[in-house]
């Protein structure tokens, strides 16, 4: 029995669509310090900020922001200040969970100003989210946070907060592992 061309071709597109691809996990990060700058939203309002990650025993890292919110329509500019753990989700991942608490302070207050978060009571609120970093470079990488506020003496109970950074970090002794764990 002679087959075509075709359908040779064919059987192998078939059988390339039965194996499942495995997702693409960037490369093994290094432990190092980290500083980032970039842009992102809160709730409804842009900010742009910098932040600190500062690696501790084992895969635990501390982050430290610091963003500055513009003041847009009835909510006046802030400052926000955010500690978080991140934690990876696997042993050298690069793909992290964010815990912490943050406090976005108003500046500037006008009458009849409102905003995302309340300026009584309780200040300091619960975030927690997720970091993915992908290496753009030697010593640069690409980094998405996403994060939720969890604000319980407002009308929002929730305030997703979303920034895309540029992580500077200091080069690393060891060579970055490919993914899949190998090193070279």
């Amino acid at each position: 029995m002679t087959r075509s061309r075709f359908t040779l071709a064919l059987a192998a597109m078939l059988a390339g669509l039965a194996i499942p691809a495995r997702a693409e996990e960037p490369a093994i990060a290094a432990h190092r310090i980290a500083l980032g700058a970039g842009g992102g939203v809160c709730g409804t309002v842009p900010d742009v900020g910098v932040i600190v990650g500062v690696p501790l025993a084992g895969r635990l890292a501390v982050d430290l922001t610091l963003a500055w919110q513009p003041r847009v329509a009835l909510t006046p500019e802030s400052m926000l200040v955010m500690a978080a753990a991140r934690i990876p989700f696997r042993a050298g991942s690069r793909y992290a969970l964010i815990a912490g608490a943050g406090r976005l302070q108003p500046r500037h207050v006008r009458s009849g100003d409102s905003g995302l978060f309340p300026t009584r009571g309780r200040l300091v609120h619960p975030v927690v989210g997720a970091s993915l970093q992908w290496p753009r470079g030697r010593v640069v990488d690409l980094r998405i946070d996403a994060a939720a506020f969890f604000v319980t003496n407002s009308e929002i109970p929730v305030i997703p907060r979303a920034v895309a950074l540029l992580v500077w970090h200091s080069p690393s002794a060891r060579p970055i592992a490919p993914a899949g764990g190998r090193r070279p």
